[in-house]
């Protein structure tokens, strides 16, 4: 009996050890060592942030201490389609901002381009040409963005051309939901006739002669049918940024010394100013035989 239980034990034995050795080993809990950490620093050593944006100032935007008479608006641009709205934007930006292309509704919605100066910004939208009679979804799409940046705009910049100024596109006008609108708004209205280098030859010098009396025709046109617009300015877009009509139509719209920029400019043979391109406040004004047109009813 003595040698069967040491038997059993041993077996028993045996197998409590191979139990032990099939076993996984136990995972001890880690406790954790903070003798790595760092320490908080107190809040008397701690890094200030600073309380004026002066740091976060950068190359193209706005100054942090903006005066108090610092202006900025929204100016939407419409116009028919192919009429260098495009070419006028990255014109006045000085930038190649928009696609500018010979074929018509090239924009399919609108572009918000920013023209920035010491006193005022422009945020000038580019929009899809106005079609009157939509076809597919795609051009219903764009005019919903004509509309909209029309809404919500502070200024209208209405871009034409010499050709489209004539009495027969004007008639066309009345049937057009969208220019009924423009014509009974209340907002600020600015007119540029572009393609004015279209109408013109070539002096003696080989140098482009503009036609003015074309050109005059055109804004008196133009005048007729918006008396009250701010400024009826013909531009040449394609001339790019630095032609002095451009460079007066920006000045009119950030509103800074435009009395200065168009006395600088007369001295520029390229400079091309006929009567009409402002209001008249005098109702009792008499027409002038003279094409040349009185610099302070220019300026007015």
């Amino acid at each position: 009996n003595n040698s069967n239980r040491k038997k059993l034990t041993n077996t028993k034995n045996v197998m409590e050890e191979e139990v032990k050795e099939t076993k996984p080993p136990s995972k001890k809990k880690r406790t954790p060592n903070n003798s790595n950490r760092k320490k908080p620093t107190p809040k008397s050593k701690r890094k200030q942030k600073p309380k004026s944006l002066s740091t976060f100032d950068y190359k193209g935007r706005l100054a942090t201490n903006v005066s108090p008479d610092f202006r900025c608006g929204f100016v939407t641009i419409v116009g028919a389609p192919n009429m260098g709205k495009s070419t006028l934007l990255n014109a006045l930006l000085k930038e190649d901002l928009c696609i500018a292309t010979s074929r018509p509704q090239t924009t399919r919605h609108a572009i918000l381009g920013i023209l920035t100066s010491q006193k005022a910004q422009v945020c000038l939208m580019d929009t899809p040409g106005i079609i009157s009679q939509p076809a597919y979804k795609l051009q219903h799409g764009m005019m919903e963005a004509v509309k909209n940046s029309v809404t919500t705009a502070d200024a209208l910049l209405v871009v034409t051309d010499v050709w489209q100024s004539s009495s027969e596109f004007m008639s066309n006008l009345d049937d057009d939901p969208l220019f009924q609108r423009v014509l009974t708004t209340n907002k600020p209205v600015i007119v540029a006739i572009n393609k004015m280098d279209l109408s013109h030859g070539d002096d003696d010098n080989g140098h482009a002669d503009p036609n003015k009396d074309s050109i005059a025709q055109a804004v008196s046109q133009w005048r007729r049918l918006l008396p009250n617009a701010l400024a009826i300015v013909p531009v040449s877009a394609k001339e790019g940024p630095d032609h002095p009509n451009v460079t007066f139509l920006r000045q009119i719209l950030l509103g800074e010394d435009v009395q200065g920029t168009y006395q600088k400019l007369q001295q520029e043979p390229q400079f091309v100013v006929v009567p009409e391109m402002f209001p008249s406040n005098d109702e009792n004004n008499d027409d002038d035989d003279d094409d040349d047109a009185d610099d302070d009813d220019i300026v007015r």
